[in-house]
């Protein structure tokens, strides 16, 4: 069972990783795509939700990007 969460854990930081240089190369679509499949349910991580909420931004989705840079800071 450990090493099952140490496997998600690693995905989602995989995940995040690959958002986060996919922004930083404009592929804003893509990066959204791969944060949020990182967010899947249960899953309550600031920096997840910050990238997630920096990259709705950068794609002038000002809603998603307040939840989202709301969530981070709880």
């Amino acid at each position: 069972m450990a090493g099952k969460e140490t496997g998600r854990g690693s995905e989602i930081r995989a995940r995040s990783a690959l958002a986060w240089e996919l922004r930083a190369n404009d592929e804003l679509d893509r990066a959204r795509a791969e944060i949020e499949k990182a967010l899947e349910p249960g899953v309550r991580d600031a920096d997840l939700y910050y990238r997630a909420g920096v990259i709705a931004l950068a794609q002038g989705d000002q809603d998603a990007a307040e939840r989202r840079l709301r969530a981070s800071s709880e």
